[in-house]
C-alpha cells in the first residue's frame, strides 16, 4: 500500500498558497472591540435620561460595520 501525500510535490499538486486570514481577523477584532469601547464610554458619559440615544448610536455602529464587513 502506498500512501501519497494530500498536499505534497509528489502529486503535482504545487500551488498550494496559505489564506492570509490572521490579518484580517485581526483588523475585525481591532475594530469590533474599538466599538464596544466607545459604546461604554458613550454609555458612562451620556446622562442618564439620554442613554438610550448613546445604546442605539452602538447599535448603529455595529450594523454599519456588520454590513461593510459582509
Amino acid at each position: 500500500m502506498d500512501l501519497e501525500p494530500v498536499l505534497g510535490e509528489e502529486n503535482g499538486n504545487d500551488n498550494f498558497r496559505p489564506l492570509k486570514t490572521i490579518p484580517v481577523f485581526s483588523f475585525h477584532l481591532l475594530v469590533s472591540t474599538m466599538i464596544s469601547f466607545i459604546g461604554v464610554g458613550m454609555a458612562i458619559v451620556f446622562p442618564e435620561n439620554k442613554r438610550c440615544e448613546a445604546y442605539f448610536l452602538m447599535l448603529y455602529l455595529r450594523a454599519i460595520f456588520w454590513v461593510v464587513t459582509l
